[in-house]
């Protein structure tokens, strides 16, 4: 009798010490999940910070191609404005000409 009281009491510390095994990787796969949580909501801030960027980067972009055509239309303007001040300047040199025949 005594041998099954022993079997059974090294049943029971072989039971405990597989409950505290069986604690021991369940709080291990509590931590791994709460970790993979925490990579989880990192990665979707990245990704949330990544279009942001991209966004802006599409924003520069089109404000770049605002300055590019406005810099154009500038540029049209001045060659239109200088063709027009060599316009006034040859018609003043014909008035002059056509003027300095008189003697006042």
């Amino acid at each position: 009798m005594e041998l099954g009281i022993e079997v059974v009491h090294n049943a029971g510390v072989a039971f405990e010490q597989i409950l505290h095994v069986v604690q021991a990787v369940s709080a291990q796969v509590e931590e791994v999940s709460a970790v993979s949580e925490e990579m989880s909501a990192n990665s979707q801030q990245v990704l949330a910070t990544a279009e942001e960027m991209e966004s802006i980067a599409q924003q520069t972009a089109s404000n770049t191609q605002a300055v590019m055509f406005s810099s154009q239309e500038q540029l049209a303007s001045i060659e239109e404005i200088s063709s027009s001040i060599q316009s006034l300047n040859d018609i003043a040199n014909q008035l002059r000409q056509s003027t300095s025949r008189f003697s006042v």
